[in-house]
């Protein structure tokens, strides 16, 4: 009865609507009906037709390059959207639509058709240009599945997080699979392209037609976020306030030169905003117009509604089993056993964003990070838990139980990186990578040494850094070290705290010398050139050094001591840290 009506509404309005203003109302009202007939049907069909998949994501994102001659879309159905990794050969289920990352060139794309085919796959995607000649024709003939074409620019991440929410998958998703039914609909009613964003400016739906747009519309559909520099530009003209306080559409003139004028109103649910309906138009809507945008807005809300009630309840009750899991004690195997990552190996992920302005803007960002992370893992490890802890944000990710620990770990980094390198023209985060769990006991100290990683980035400027314990290790263990020392309240001595002491009273550079000579692994010149002194000077200033300090530069053990004090002198708060920090950053280049 829903599809039935989504079609009937759409012929309707191509034809009678336009030439017969009085049309509207009665369209108006079988929007509405209808609007609530597909969620119930969506909500039970857990699966999207390739045809709707087309239709919905088509001319932005998905073209078709070459599909079976006998195919009828409309009867074939994606269940599941996976992505190909040809180091992790392995079954897919039935009617999955598999996304080719790694894949290029027409011979490689032919053997996974057939690979694919035999699993019986619905389609194969890959990025566009994709020659079609005879050898992939006979392929897709043979197999039955259709290759279609992701646009160059377009994120393979956003692809995916569209067709799951199409399709509905583990039925958490039906209601988001609706909005584009919604944003259809309404395209139709309004004979424009159409779009909703959240509250943060992210892609939830559009409509087809999105050719008729301009580039800043399709910029933001293959990003499935609003580009920067136009949200950038309605902030500055206060459109946005605009928004957030009128109860009426409002009309707002091109953001660019190429730009087209839009009508927009937010969705509210009571005073809070859920987000914004925009539809891009050539002129201001009339008045009746604007009156059936505000009424279709209402209507909108509650598809948001029922979409954040039933992810916020799906993921709120994962969050939960992955911090029992993370933490240990008698429930945590059940919980590992609800999450579904018993037979697996896992890695522990440690994610951090840098800090905010102040602690509301720090919240608003370690959320963010939560959100990121969930939607990626959501799509490149379906089976991955994420849960925040106090500032940090965890995620377990699974990997199958015969895959060696050093791949499962590398496997990790990559997918960190990638995660890091979307994220970071928004956000700036640190993940580390933990250890790798054969069984749900043993995740706890996997979280230990995630832990342990991401200490060590947080106390680096920046963000946008990835690291393993392997790659830290060194810095690791002298804070440990510096926590025992500093934790018991003792006082290093020795012939550098002489020397610091000797520094501090008569205004001496022999801390940096030392430091320096023990840089350049005993190498005079580089470590004169540090400190920018004569090779000569610098093994008059070692001799004096020794004589003061009592140190023996050829006793290995004492050499070791002395590095050890000045590591250790960067992690305490005595006065001659920031004096030590001078001169480091200036010799090492911080």
């Amino acid at each position: 009865m829903g599809r039935a009506c989504t079609t009937n509404l759409k012929l309707d309005l191509g034809g009678s609507a336009r030439l017969f203003p009085e049309c509207e109302k009665l369209v108006l009202v079988g929007l509405f009906t209808c609007f609530y007939a597909v969620l119930v049907t969506e909500a039970t069909r857990n699966a999207a037709s390739l045809d709707r998949i087309i239709n919905a994501l088509g001319g932005s994102l998905l073209s078709v390059a070459a599909a079976p001659q006998a195919r009828q879309s409309d009867s074939q159905v994606v269940r599941a959207v996976t992505i190909h990794d040809p180091h992790d050969p392995g079954g897919w289920p039935a009617d999955t639509m598999l996304l080719a990352v790694a894949i290029s060139g027409t011979a490689a794309v032919a053997r996974l058709l057939r690979e694919a085919g035999a699993h019986q796959a619905t389609a194969v995607v890959v990025k566009a240009p994709l020659e079609v000649d005879e050898q992939l024709r006979e392929a897709v003939t043979s197999s039955g599945v259709a290759v279609l074409e992701l646009a160059r620019d377009a994120s393979w991440i956003h692809l995916a997080d569209a067709v799951r929410a199409l399709v509905s998958d583990e039925g958490s998703g039906a209601v988001s699979g609706d909005l584009f039914s919604v944003a259809n609909a309404v395209s139709a009613l309004f004979d424009a392209p159409v779009a909703l964003e959240d509250r943060s400016f992210r892609v939830l739906a559009w409509s087809a037609r999105q050719d008729e747009a301009d580039t800043a519309r399709v910029e933001a559909i293959l990003g499935r976020q609003a580009p920067s520099w136009i949200v950038e530009a309605l902030q500055a003209r206060g459109v946005f306030q605009q928004l957030d306080t009128s109860e009426e559409p409002i009309f707002i003139e091109p953001a660019s030169a190429d730009a087209l004028p839009r009508m927009a109103m937010a969705v509210r649910a009571g005073a809070k905003v859920l987000g914004y309906l925009w539809v891009v138009v050539k002129r201001p809507f009339s008045a009746e117009q604007r009156r059936h945008l505000s009424d279709v807005t209402k209507v909108v809300a509650v598809h948001l509604l029922r979409q954040r009630a039933h992810q916020d309840a799906h993921l709120t009750l994962r969050a939960e089993e992955a911090s029992s899991v993370l933490s240990g004690g008698s429930g945590s195997a059940d919980a590992a056993a609800r999450l579904g990552i018993t037979d697996h190996k896992v890695c522990v992920l440690a994610a951090q964003a840098t800090a905010g302005r102040d602690e509301q803007d720090s919240e608003l960002r370690r959320r963010a990070v939560f959100d990121a992370l969930t939607l990626h893992l959501g799509v490149v490890r379906p089976q991955a838990a994420t849960s925040q802890v106090g500032e940090v944000v965890y995620a377990l990710a699974p990997w199958r139980a015969a895959m060696p620990v050093t791949q499962a770990r590398t496997e990790s980094v990559r997918m960190a990186k990638d995660f890091v390198r979307r994220l970071q023209s928004r956000l700036d985060t640190n993940v580390a990578v933990g250890g790798v769990a054969d069984s749900a006991d043993q995740i706890p100290a996997a979280r230990e040494e995630a832990d342990r990683v991401l200490r060590v980035l947080r106390g680096r400027p920046g963000g946008g850094q990835i690291a393993t314990l392997a790659d830290v290790q060194l810095q690791s263990l002298l804070l440990e070290l510096a926590d025992v020392v500093h934790g018991q309240g003792r006082q290093l001595t020795g012939p550098v705290a002489e020397l610091q002491r000797h520094d501090h009273e008569q205004h001496t550079d022999f801390v940096p010398t030392l430091q320096a000579y023990l840089d350049a692994c005993g190498d005079v010149s580089k470590a004169a050139a540090r400190v920018h002194v004569h090779p000569n000077t610098f093994r008059h200033r070692l001799r004096r050094l020794q004589t003061i300090s009592g140190l023996d530069l050829r006793d290995p053990d004492a050499l070791l001591q002395a590095h050890l004090h000045l590591r250790l002198a960067e992690l305490t708060p005595e006065p001659h840290r920031t004096y030590l920090r001078h001169y480091w950053g200036r010799s090492r280049g911080w």
